[in-house]
């Protein structure tokens, strides 16, 4: 009879310890469940915008892409610049231009949407004086070349003979009444939409610019030398530059001739096309 008392007893005490730590086990888990911090819902980020490249290809030339714009194009590593460097001349007590080999070098304008390729540097006369309708310089300055130096209004990319470089503006266009818009904005408002001429790559479309048959005093279209203006219905692009004033921009060698700007144009693509001449 004491044996079977004992037995329980012990079964008592068994069940009350079991439930006094159930008890205490579940307040723990409680408390804790107060004191975490709730999961924020996980927010991903935007992929970083990937940049611009500029990878050499040989000897004489890097290839130049830019994802943003959508475009790439072919660079030449360095070009003849008519005032790559400068001498003195004792006969006149003056500095004079000298022809020279100068680096190319890309600037990009990312809020207008405008890329230079341009020289690295350039030569500067500066402490002009005149004598006999002649004149003399008594300095030659060695500038850097930055976005400031090719807009300026007057003296930039396309007017200074100082710079040799190329302006690449791209904008968004949705229609044939907006492009021929840009077409006035950009060459003069005597300008207009010309043909359209179907390219190595499908959808895209060289466009000739229409003068206004006037002569070049009275024109409001001076297109006195060569414009490349591409046309991509498909993603409402439209890219276009100057390639010389005159002449071609970018020599190879002013004495045995030659130039890159051919063979630049010619390797023009949008990205994300197939070229139809490719293989």
């Amino acid at each position: 009879m004491k044996t079977k008392i004992l037995i329980i007893l012990i079964s008592l005490i068994l069940i009350v310890a079991g439930g006094v730590g159930y008890y205490l086990y579940k307040t723990s888990q409680e408390g804790a469940e107060v004191g975490k911090k709730p999961e924020t819902e996980k927010i991903s980020e935007p992929e970083p915008e990937k940049a611009s490249e500029l990878k050499p290809l040989d000897e004489t030339w890097n290839i130049y892409i830019n994802h943003k714009l959508g475009f790439s194009v072919k660079v030449p590593k360095k070009i003849m610049h008519s005032y790559g460097s400068c001498r003195w001349l004792d006969s006149e007590r003056s500095y004079r231009p000298k022809e020279a080999l100068v680096p190319v070098k890309i600037f990009e304008d990312k809020d207008n949407k405008i890329v230079y390729i341009a020289s690295e540097y350039f030569y500067e006369l500066a402490g002009e004086t005149r004598k006999d309708y002649v004149s003399y310089f008594s300095e030659c300055n060695k500038l850097f070349n930055s976005i400031e130096l090719l807009e300026l209004p007057k003296d930039g990319c396309e007017q200074s003979h100082y710079q040799h470089c190329w302006k690449i503006v791209i904008r968004d266009i949705t229609n044939d009444k907006e492009l021929e818009e840009f077409i006035k904005e950009r060459y003069g408002s005597g300008c207009g939409l010309g043909e359209k001429v179907a390219t190595k790559q499908d959808e895209v479309f060289d466009v000739k610019i229409k003068g206004d048959g006037k002569d070049l005093e009275f024109t409001k279209c001076p297109m006195t030398y060569g414009v490349v203006l591409k046309y991509y219905p498909e993603k409402n692009k439209v890219i276009s530059w100057r390639f010389g004033i005159q002449a071609p921009t970018f020599y190879k060698d002013y004495n045995l001739g030659g130039e890159y700007d051919s063979e630049m144009i010619k390797s023009f693509n949008f990205l994300g096309i197939e070229d139809e001449t490719a293989g």
